[in-house]
């Protein structure tokens, strides 16, 4: 992904450069990957224009289409996460007006997106490794297997019920006991914040300063996760606002009340309903737009 300013010209113009524009910026084989590209906005007076440029091996690209189409799903197009969350943030903030930074906790990599108080979005990276970090720690320093590690990280700093964790039901055995977990998660969950905490210093180093951070992702679930970021960031972190689903036509089996509820973490997923640009031009894929039919998509 490349953030590119360039002269004012027309779509035309553009569609025909860009190609020259990615020989420049990107470090790949341009045989090797498809492109697209979306004008984020327009400078008249400067005469000048932001352009994000986006590409991806074909190769890499085919692979992910195979793994959805043997789950049983008809993919329609391919969209980096980075351009999801900024779709999805300008629909659930359609009047930005603070410096936002959208940390996306998942659980291979952490990625932060910045928006300007104009919604635009300004600057992307990914932060570090996500929730999968603090169950390989568990592993390896406690020697735990992956599944119970992940019970015990879920379970760890959760309100409990009937001497279970709420989410899981899981409840501690065996020689290791909960303050070592405790010990483990909290470690690492504060290396996960002040990771967070320097990428968008240097955020704020390179563009107007970030004002709150909104927070989506599986990750988001931590509870000791959610509480790290708020003290690290000074009271500015918090979840992303539940967006109201009410009414929404999802197709069948799906709840828009519980999709409603798990918004919050679903920052991707429903950035991918809003036709994010921009997208990649897959071999095979169609086109098809709408929040109904993406979800449909995405769930059904």
């Amino acid at each position: 992904m490349a953030w590119l300013t360039v002269p004012e010209m027309t779509e035309v113009e553009l569609a025909e450069q860009i190609r020259w524009e990615a020989e420049q910026h990107l470090a790949h084989d341009l045989r090797s990957v498809t492109l697209g590209y979306h004008v984020v906005a327009r400078r008249p007076a400067e005469g000048q224009m932001d352009v994000v440029l986006v590409a991806v091996e074909r190769d890499r690209a085919a692979r992910y289409v195979e793994v959805v189409r043997q789950a049983g799903l008809r993919p329609t197009r391919c969209v980096l996460d980075t351009t999801a969350l900024w779709a999805w943030y300008q629909q659930a903030a359609p009047a930005p007006e603070r410096p936002t930074a959208i940390a996306d906790l998942g659980a291979a990599k952490v990625s932060v997106s910045a928006c300007g108080a104009a919604g635009t979005l300004q600057y992307w990276r990914v932060a570090g490794r996500g929730g999968e970090a603090i169950t390989e720690r568990l592993c390896e320093q406690l020697g735990l297997s992956r599944d119970e590690a992940e019970q015990r990280k879920q379970a760890c700093g959760a309100p409990a019920a009937s001497g279970g964790n709420y989410r899981t039901g899981y409840r501690a055995q065996g020689p290791v006991d909960d303050a070592r977990v405790e010990r483990v998660v909290e470690e690492a969950t504060e290396e996960l914040a002040q990771t967070l905490r320097r990428s968008i210093s240097f955020i704020n180093e390179v563009q107007e300063p970030v004002e709150r951070v909104w927070i989506t992702g599986g990750s988001e679930r931590l509870p000791r996760v959610t509480r790290h970021l708020h003290r690290a960031f000074e009271g500015k972190a918090e979840p992303w606002p539940r967006f109201p689903m009410d009414g929404l036509d999802a197709g069948p089996g799906i709840d828009p009340a519980q999709l409603g509820r798990w918004s919050c973490r679903l920052g991707v997923a429903l950035g991918l309903c809003c036709d994010p640009r921009p997208s990649l031009e897959v071999p095979g894929l169609g086109t098809r737009r709408g929040l109904g039919g993406w979800l449909r998509s995405l769930f059904g």
